[in-house]
């Protein structure tokens, strides 16, 4: 169930800035971070489809899949995977679903507890990102622009979150594990504060699906 973890650690990022007007020609690695932090706190809630790819440390294609997802502050989102296999990420702010149709097997954990100290926490609202993270690079590449977030914590999973936008539009993600394995994601058919229903975030258990941990 790696990927749908890994997916997990880059949902804040996300919010991040979906609209923002980027050029690394404009901006420094101070300017890039208060620009995040405007939009963290202007968005709260976002839908996209999404198309993710697992790479080993020589950048070969390991995984890859597809299928959407739903996010509204504070903490909750919900990840949607269709293809190759059925899998769901899903939190309703305190509690945190992983769930595996083909394996007819769900697993539940504190939302905090699980995701501290990674970008999904975050989603909190509550999360410091100046705090928790700095602005390694603001660099162009064709068309792009990239930002790099690095984590300040020296005990964390992952190396650096890069965040990549064509014109005002957030388009990738890349989350780098201590691996050197990367994780990215591509945008696609954004939709920023749209009005969802708690309901969306709620997990349902499946009849005949065994459940791991505490509920």
């Amino acid at each position: 169930m790696y990927r749908i973890i890994a997916a997990s650690l880059l949902l804040t990022a996300v919010v991040f800035v979906t609209t923002s007007n980027l050029s690394a020609a404009e901006l420094t690695a101070e300017e890039g971070l208060a620009r995040l932090e405007a939009y963290v706190s202007n968005v709260t809630s976002l839908s996209a489809i999404f198309h993710q790819q697992l790479l080993d440390d020589e950048k070969n294609l390991i995984q890859e899949s597809r299928g959407t997802l739903k996010i509204m502050r504070p903490g909750r989102f919900r990840w949607d995977y269709e293809y190759p296999y059925v899998q769901v990420v899903v939190s309703d702010g305190e509690k945190l679903w992983l769930y595996d149709e083909d394996l007819a097997q769900a697993s539940v954990r504190s939302l905090a507890g699980s995701l501290a100290d990674t970008p999904a926490m975050l989603l909190s609202g509550e999360g410091d990102i100046g705090g928790s993270y700095n602005v390694g690079r603001v660099f162009a590449q064709d068309d792009e622009t990239w930002l790099v977030l690095t984590p300040k914590k020296q005990d964390t999973d992952f190396n650096a979150v890069s965040l990549g936008f064509i014109g005002e539009q957030l388009r990738y993600m890349e989350l780098t594990d201590n691996l050197d394995q990367i994780t990215r994601i591509e945008f696609l058919d954004i939709h920023a504060n749209l009005p969802f229903d708690a309901s969306v975030f709620a997990f349902e258990i499946p009849d005949g699906v065994d459940v791991i941990g505490g509920n």
